[in-house]
């Protein structure tokens, strides 16, 4: 996927870092501020996300608020990579308390420009609470020009605050996931590799594979011996003499994320065979005969068609078929 749809699906942000210079009156202190290794939570879909001022962007208590950053695309750099536009124009009309004067901060505006590139491969990270999650994207500031304007005031005169030359390097990780399972291949009846030394073939159904990607296996058994190939799609298992379930496993890599499929296979006897045959054939005696046509009605059909004996006959023979597969059946299991 694209390092922009990475983005756009990331439910967390990890910060490596972040590093700003913040100008402006005693009462805030400033001067450089640093932080690294925090996550914040954003929302599956959106381009957006909050920083505290205090837990995040290292300024000092009172002046606690969170500062919102919408994204837009902003197009690509000259190596044709996606460049995201971070807009902050936030209203925040609040009063703090500092060394005997109230500091009134009337809003936050600014932007901050970022280049973001598929992480290729994904590797594992975590969410904010310590869940799994997958690493798809990474994001660093361009240039020195990302700015925060801080309009402020103290005793009805005007401030200067501002967040000057602001860098970050920041993961984007999501949940994203394979969605996979193993099928055997078995016949209309249901049979498929037969005890002793027969074959059974297995192949890999994976959905949803994001366009451009692609996938790759690696099979391997227990209980069975392989044959043949077992990177592809398909994976073929010789099996022994022993009727004892197999375990047929495929590692499925998808942009660079593995994840380990696995089924238990119980092969076919001679014994199992016969019972599934027999039953085969009922059930098919059964569709033919008597489920052909749903809006069949014997009693209006009978009454004005009544049945002839070449039809009498068919259904004798139809029924001693059946009543010969069941008792077959019974006798079986």
């Amino acid at each position: 996927m694209s390092a922009f749809t990475n983005l756009i699906n990331s439910d967390t942000l990890f910060f490596n870092s972040i590093n700003y210079n913040l100008n402006g009156p005693s009462q805030i202190n400033p001067g450089p501020r640093f932080s690294n290794n925090f996550c914040v939570s954003k929302i599956p879909g959106q381009l957006r996300f909050k920083l505290n001022t205090i837990n995040e962007l290292g300024f000092d208590k009172p002046f606690d608020f969170d500062i919102e950053f919408i994204g837009q695309f902003a197009g690509n750099d000259q190596n044709g990579n996606t460049l995201i536009q971070w807009n902050v124009d936030q209203k925040v009309d609040k009063d703090f308390k500092k060394s005997g004067f109230t500091v009134h901060i009337d809003k936050v505006e600014g932007n901050i420009m970022s280049l973001i590139l598929a992480r290729d491969p994904r590797s594992n990270g975590q969410d904010c609470q310590g869940n799994l999650r997958s690493t798809g994207v990474d994001m660093q500031t361009q240039s020195n020009t990302n700015t925060l304007k801080i309009p402020a005031s103290v005793l009805s005169t005007g401030l200067h605050i501002s967040a000057d030359n602001i860098t970050w390097v920041v993961e984007g990780r999501d949940q994203f996931s394979i969605d996979a399972k193993i099928n055997a291949i078995k016949n209309e009846c249901g049979i498929g590799g037969i005890v002793p030394g027969g074959t059974v073939k297995f192949w890999a159904q994976v959905n949803n594979i994001p366009a451009g990607d692609s996938v790759a296996y690696k099979w391997s058994v227990s209980g069975a011996s392989k044959k043949g190939k077992d990177d592809q799609s398909n994976f073929q298992v010789q099996l022994g003499n022993d009727e004892t379930p197999i375990t047929v496993q495929v590692v499925i890599t998808v942009e660079g994320v593995s994840e380990v499929i696995k089924i238990k296979y119980k092969p076919d006897t001679q014994d199992s065979v016969r019972i599934k045959q027999i039953l085969c054939r009922v059930i098919s005696e059964l569709h033919v005969n008597l489920f052909v046509n749903p809006l069949y009605d014997p009693l209006r059909d009978y009454v004005n068609q009544p049945l002839v004996k070449s039809e009498l006959s068919r259904i004798a023979q139809f029924a001693n078929s059946l009543i010969k597969g069941i008792s077959s059946l019974s006798e079986l299991k």
